[in-house]
């Protein structure tokens, strides 16, 4: 009796301490790019800087094409897998959730790791296309 009530006291702590894992998902829709690019850089310096940037800090990046790319994320042996659809411009860039494994995603919330690297993510990203020159 004891055994189980242990049991179930367990199972519902790990319930709660998933829930407390998770945060709503973080969106990055149209970002501008901070200061944005010089007058007269190309697009092409600016997929250069990006893709660069992605890969740079992790990401694995797959379908590259001029203003967009798939960018994936593994960790921990492949337990734990995000992948991102990544789509830019001249003005701004977007970063959207395609899939993921073991983030306890459901439909608005996630795992606060896949928020982290999105924004790590996001932040380096207006950093160097802000750095760039003609």
């Amino acid at each position: 009796m004891i055994v189980t009530r242990f049991r179930i006291a367990a199972a519902l702590g790990i319930l709660i301490l998933a829930a407390a894992c998770t945060k709503p998902m973080h969106k990055v829709e149209a970002s501008k790019y901070g200061w944005g690019p010089q007058k007269g850089v190309t697009l092409a310096q600016m997929q250069g800087a990006i893709e660069k940037t992605a890969r740079d800090l992790g990401w694995q990046l797959s379908d590259v094409k001029s203003g967009s790319f798939t960018g994936e994320r593994t960790w921990d042996a492949n337990k734990h897998k995000i992948v991102v659809g990544v789509n830019y411009d001249e003005k701004s860039f977007s970063i959207r959730y395609k899939d993921s494994t073991n983030m306890s995603y459901n439909g608005s919330s996630i795992h606060h790791t896949y928020n982290d690297m999105v924004s790590t993510l996001q932040d380096h990203i207006k950093t160097n296309v802000s750095k760039l020159t003609p």
